[in-house]
């Protein structure tokens, strides 16, 4: 599943930027995320280079965590949270209330 999400991302973040070339407001990019994509710190990785390469700003994103896994990714994973929070990424709860 880490892989799907990794591929999801990094095309989402691609077509974002390209779609940023040709408008003046930015636009926030939601996108579904797997706590899998939080091992060994990859998607933190992924998204640090989203940065270096400039080709989008890390503020513009909005991971969507499912809210199941949240209580689990904020005590396994709390610094990369906190990184990605510094970086200006923004969290919303997916599935909130389903189930």
């Amino acid at each position: 599943m880490a892989r799907i999400g990794d591929w999801v991302l990094e095309h989402a973040c691609r077509s974002a930027a390209t779609w940023l070339e040709n408008r003046i407001d930015p636009i926030r990019l939601g996108i579904n995320v797997s706590p899998q994509q939080f091992n060994r710190g990859a998607i933190v990785a992924q998204i640090e280079r989203f940065r270096a390469e400039r080709w989008l700003d890390p503020a513009l994103l909005e991971l969507e965590i499912p809210h199941d896994a949240m209580l689990v990714l904020i005590d396994a994973h709390r610094e990369q949270l906190y990184r990605l929070r510094d970086m200006g990424v923004r969290f919303a709860l997916d599935n909130l209330g389903s189930g």
